[in-house]
């Protein structure tokens, strides 16, 4: 009985000690917490950012050409059209093709070939983002109905104008041909009033001046014919060459229209990784997404040997950075590894992104080498380092407190209040000019009793102030 008791007695004791070892340890750790080290070594000054990858060169993929029409082209030929269907309109002629609709879909002249005037497309179909492809090969279907009705009625009114020319040329050659058996009549009359004329040359005067007179007569008449034979075959001429015109213009628009809807499917213009295209706003366009005319890009094709990080600074850091800095650049979607870059443009103007009041500049990062890793718009953080400093002694920066003067000071671990002269500092640390040795152990957080630490540097208080002014100046 006597033994279990010593032995129930020292288990308890030893869970005491064990205990009380426990809570010294933690106590100590704890403690450890609110300190740190004066560090010295290399501090560098660092800009972190997120930005993307972007491909140097690109190939663009287009939708059809879209041409703006010259305002005095438009002006001379809505005249010559216009001055066409009048001479049409004088014989009796009127067409289905107004000139108003030739020019919403034809600009240059008749020579050159019509250009198609095209509204904002829209996109049907579209492989999806990061196929790769080879030239040639299947992109996207551009939305088309609008253009094959309209191609339909101008196929409708070619065969309008067609048969209407046909016809013309046929009334011509019968009018031309009446013209002419008219001509051939009267000049027998001719003939018939100069042989009266001739066999009264005993007759009495007066007989003999009628015939003269209606010889004059049949001579006149045969003159107007003449005249008249030569103004139809002109203006007939004229109604036939307008007609060849506007069936000219008609197959013109017909075959650049054509054309163009043969650009509605739309191919690889090189081998590479599809990537869509970004608007203004940084929606990507895909189905359904209108393409404007402004701006025929539907996707790119970018050269991966060469990318580049595209970032945005804002006005308050711009400043800091100029082209030439080294960066530093991590993947999200590499964890670990990690790229070398330069700095290669930084925008003179600023801009506002979406959804944000602040001023952003575009900033540029070349990416050295090639990694066959890297995609375009995959996330990066991108380290700038402006400024390295050698042997720099440095400590966080919440160690760095301020009295009622705006004199820095720090606690020190051996109850000192010390004051101290910080120099340039990062988004963590700050350099200590004056004040502290490296190794020196100084409080993280203000301690429980700051008011038993005694002051210590006041003769940096001169210098502080000096420095302060200079920095007024």
């Amino acid at each position: 009985m006597k033994k279990n008791l010593i032995t129930a007695g020292i288990i308890a004791l030893t869970a005491v000690l064990a205990l009380i070892v426990i809570d010294y340890i933690s106590s100590r750790k704890k403690f450890a917490y609110y300190f740190t080290d004066v560090k010295e070594g290399k501090f560098e000054i660092a800009l972190t950012v997120t930005g993307e990858l972007v491909a140097e060169k690109s190939v663009d993929i287009l939708a059809p050409s879209i041409v703006q029409q010259d305002d005095q082209r438009q002006q001379q030929q809505q005249q010559q059209m216009q001055g066409n269907r009048g001479g049409q309109r004088g014989q009796g002629f009127s067409g289905g093709f107004s000139s108003g609709s030739m020019m919403r879909m034809v600009s240059g002249n008749s020579g050159s070939g019509g250009n198609i005037r095209l509204s904002p497309l829209r996109i049907t179909d579209i492989i999806p983002e990061g196929t790769i492809v080879k030239k040639g090969d299947y992109i996207a279907q551009l939305d088309k109905t609008e253009y094959d009705n309209n191609l339909k009625t101008y196929r409708e009114q070619l065969t309008t104008y067609k048969s209407q020319l046909d016809l013309r040329i046929l009334d011509s050659a019968v009018m031309l041909s009446g013209l002419r058996d008219d001509i051939k009549n009267q000049i027998f009359l001719i003939e018939e009033a100069e042989m009266k004329y001739r066999n009264l040359k005993y007759e009495a005067p007066d007989i003999i001046r009628k015939a003269e007179i209606n010889l004059d007569r049949e001579k006149r008449v045969l003159e107007q014919k003449q005249r008249s034979y030569v103004l139809r075959q002109a203006q007939n001429l004229q109604i036939i060459t307008n007609l060849k015109f506007q069936v000219s213009q008609l197959e013109e628009t017909i075959s650049r229209l054509e054309e163009v809807l043969r650009e509605f499917t739309i191919t690889a213009p090189a081998d590479g990784m599809v990537v869509y295209k970004r608007d203004p706003t940084g929606v990507k366009r895909k189905v359904g997404s209108m393409i404007p005319p402004f701006d025929r890009v539907v996707a790119t094709i970018p050269d991966l040997s060469v990318m580049l990080s595209k970032v945005y600074i804002s006005e308050i850091d711009v400043s800091k950075i100029r082209t030439g800095l080294p960066v530093e650049i991590t993947m999200d979607a590499f964890p670990g590894k990690s790229l070398k870059g330069t700095i290669t443009n930084v925008a003179n103007i600023g801009e506002t992104l979406p959804n944000t009041d602040t001023k952003v500049y575009e900033t540029i990062i070349k990416i050295k080498g090639s990694d066959p890793d890297l995609r375009p718009s995959m996330t990066t953080t991108n380290k700038i380092v402006i400024k390295v400093i050698d042997n720099a002694v440095y400590i966080p920066t919440e160690c760095i407190y301020s009295t009622a003067d705006s004199i820095p000071f720090v606690y020190t671990r051996n109850k000192l209040k010390q004051i101290v002269i910080p120099g340039e500092s990062n988004e963590k640390m700050t350099v200590v000019q004056k004040g502290l040795k490296p190794g020196a152990s100084v409080y993280v957080i203000e301690p429980s009793n700051p008011e038993k630490f005694r002051l210590a540097g006041k003769d940096l208080i001169p210098l502080l102030k000096g420095k302060n002014m200079t920095a007024r100046l």
